[in-house]
């Protein structure tokens, strides 16, 4: 029902409706909402781009006219502001959030909501594709008004770098449509995987991947390793439908969170058996003075209580744990060395709990 048709009624009673309407996380309604006013603007807006997922039907739309004419659009919106530059660049957004508010340039105005946005879930090839472009046109941007700084007395420096904002809160999830175009020809889309790892796009803390059940094997191994962010914001990297030996390569992160792939799935062996070797793999690591993650969780949905795989005596990771806690001095090499043999006897005679269990690693760190 078009807001129009509200007008006949009382102020009172259309303020009483939008207010209703503020508290839908249905995107078509924010959307018309924010249309209605700068007051619901402000509102809605960052509601609208605060969590997104982004496909071929809704893409273009969502970033409109940073992407729509090209990088001459860029140009038309300059040349447009150019007696005006010192103001325009006033408008975009900083490295700090500022509060919502309508900007009448509409590429300005796209930047500023698209720094409202915490989650982004590209589902398929396009939408990583367009996001692509849109790097391209504010990277662009960016580079014209540099250009222009001196000549039109103003800085900027304060401009934010990433298209998404700088906010240390933000995830970017890829969907399993998206991560088969990048497994099954890497060379094709190698410019949206370099994308994907860079800190260009925003400067998120988590970071999910849904694999494709019907992709497995080494060209899978070699995309989780490739894909792995390297920055030092990130807190939680997650794989879904994952086999733990595709997963055996230094990552960061803090916590690494792995669902399961079906045991009756190609290329997969037993959960025990590629869980084991995944936490002797990180234990490996941290013998070498590397940083592996610091909990490690496991999950599979299809397993029940009584299904549970569960060790026969002492649970070694507990003991590991107790034990630092214990001791004040940092752990020597041979400490480290009856760490390693310990574990190795471990894995040929208990398993690995592996439903939401948390590994702690941060024994040996």
């Amino acid at each position: 029902m078009p807001l129009t048709t509200l007008d006949p009624l009382p102020s009172e009673i259309r303020q009483r409706i939008f207010q209703h309407l503020q508290s839908t996380t249905d995107k078509p309604t924010l959307s018309t909402l924010a249309c209605v006013s700068r007051a619901l603007y402000a509102e809605s807006i960052p509601r609208l781009y605060e969590r997104v997922r982004l496909n071929a039907s809704n893409v273009e739309a969502f970033f409109g006219r940073l992407i729509s004419d090209g990088l001459c659009g860029i140009d038309k919106e300059i040349a447009a502001h150019k007696p005006y530059l010192k103001h325009y660049v006033s408008q975009l957004p900083e490295t700090a959030v500022s509060p919502s508010r309508f900007i009448p340039s509409p590429i300005a105005r796209k930047l500023c909501q698209l720094c409202w946005n915490d989650s982004m879930l590209l589902e398929d090839g396009p939408a990583a594709s367009f996001l692509h472009e849109a790097m391209v046109s504010c990277d662009y941007l960016h580079g014209q008004l540099f250009a222009n700084q001196a000549e039109f007395d103003y800085n900027a420096d304060n401009i934010s770098s990433c298209l998404l904002g700088e906010r240390l809160t933000g995830s970017l999830i890829l969907g399993e449509s998206l991560a088969r175009c990048l497994i099954l020809y890497p060379q094709v889309w190698s410019g949206v995987s370099q994308m994907l790892k860079s800190d260009e796009v925003a400067m998120v803390t988590s970071f999910c991947v849904h694999l494709p059940p019907d992709c497995g094997g080494t060209s899978a191994a070699l995309f989780c390793k490739d894909i792995s962010p390297r920055g030092d914001p990130i807190e939680r990297v997650c794989f879904h439908s994952a086999n733990p030996l595709d997963l055996m390569f230094e990552m960061s992160g803090r916590d690494l969170h792995v669902f399961l792939k079906p045991e009756s799935s190609q290329g997969m062996i037993s959960h025990e058996i590629s869980i084991g070797a995944l936490m002797f793999h990180l234990l490996d690591l941290a013998l070498r003075l590397r940083h592996p993650p610091s909990k490690v969780y496991f999950y599979n949905s299809m397993f029940t209580d009584v299904d549970r795989v569960s060790h026969q005596g002492d649970n070694f990771w507990d003991s590991l744990k107790s034990e630092r806690k214990m001791k004040i001095t940092h752990w020597n090499v041979q400490k480290l060395c009856d760490v390693y043999r310990a574990v190795e006897r471990l894995l040929t005679i208990a398993y690995v709990p592996i439903i939401a269990r948390a590994i702690w690693l941060d024994a040996v760190h």
